[in-house]
């Protein structure tokens, strides 16, 4: 019987560091389709398949602390590149903590970050990775 693979298993890489305190995460990949109609046609449309794009979604909680740990990215990190006249590309995994599982990896631009924070409960961040190039799969060594 398999054993599933839990989120809890699961790391989102940003740059080689992982996203300090994430608490989840959500991989999407879509296909652009176009439409072939002519005037002449009858019955259906048709749908051709095109390029793909991907983003990578992430939240987390901010965590109160001076300095974070070697080989972690904080959320203040995620905040200076987006502010970066430079617009730096990042490399984006999630990573699987078993061997001999696949994950997905690429290089992306971050495109949002935002804090939340509501009465009685930690302030929280969110934010988007947008895909640039090629979604590759890879396995753990």
């Amino acid at each position: 019987m398999s054993t599933p693979l839990y989120s809890k298993q699961m790391s989102v890489v940003i740059d080689g560091s992982t996203l300090l305190c994430a608490t989840d995460f959500s991989l999407s990949v879509n296909k652009d389709m176009i439409e072939i109609a002519c005037l002449g046609s009858t019955g259906a449309k048709q749908q051709v398949p095109d390029l793909y794009g991907w983003s990578v979604s992430f939240s987390g909680m901010v965590m109160r602390t001076s300095t974070v740990t070697s080989g972690y990215a904080s959320v203040e990190s995620v905040m200076e590149n987006i502010l970066s006249t430079a617009n730096p590309s990042v490399g984006i995994y999630i990573l699987p903590d078993v061997s001999a599982n696949s994950y997905w990896s690429g290089a992306g631009y971050f495109t949002s970050i935002s804090y939340e924070g509501g009465v009685g409960s930690p302030v929280s961040f969110s934010g988007e990775i947008t895909g640039d190039g090629a979604l590759t799969r890879k396995t753990t060594a």
